[in-house]
């Protein structure tokens, strides 16, 4: 019900927007009792504390990993009047807005899991594919998924977000 009614709207992940509060009670004819369906989407709770997870879930912290991206009132570069709003939730992995220009393939860089040392690796997408990133190493049991929310946007969506 929340992807394909009003009930699972996003406007309530958007700063100085009100949202009538409504419920509603599903019930479904093996069950007894109604299920509670409350206005709104149900996004995960933020948690992108990847030293306190990795505290807490050790090698498998990066699952437990989510991180809330909010563009409101968003205009199209070539339609300044089209307005939109973004709601991203990355759920799982490591998330930056962009890589910078000189971190390059084979880059060594610093994670912030026991001060290790990792290789990343970007592997370039093929036939318009996003670019997948991973740091890795020879003593490490996972790679790490790298998101680069900027190039995930523009490639995966043709949306262009203008600095602000």
């Amino acid at each position: 019900m929340y992807w394909y009614t009003i009930l699972g709207t996003i406007e309530n992940q958007f700063p100085n927007r009100k949202l009538r509060e409504f419920k509603v009670f599903l019930q479904v004819l093996d069950r007894d009792m109604p299920e509670l369906l409350c206005s709104g989407h149900p996004f995960p709770k933020e948690n992108y504390n990847i030293n306190k997870l990795f505290d807490t879930y050790g090698e498998i912290a990066a699952d437990y990993y989510v991180k809330k991206y909010v563009y409101a009132e968003q205009s199209l570069e070539t339609m300044p009047e089209v307005k939109y709003d973004v709601v991203i939730y990355f759920e799982g992995y490591i998330v930056c807005w962009e890589l910078s220009s000189k971190v390059k393939d084979g880059s060594l860089l610093k994670t912030s899991v026991e001060d290790e040392t990792r290789i990343l690796h970007i592997i370039p997408g093929i036939d318009g594919d996003i670019k997948k990133c991973y740091l890795d190493s020879d003593n490490a049991a996972i790679k790490i998924k790298v998101i680069c929310l900027k190039d995930y946007v523009t490639q995966k969506w043709g949306i262009t977000l203008l600095d602000q």
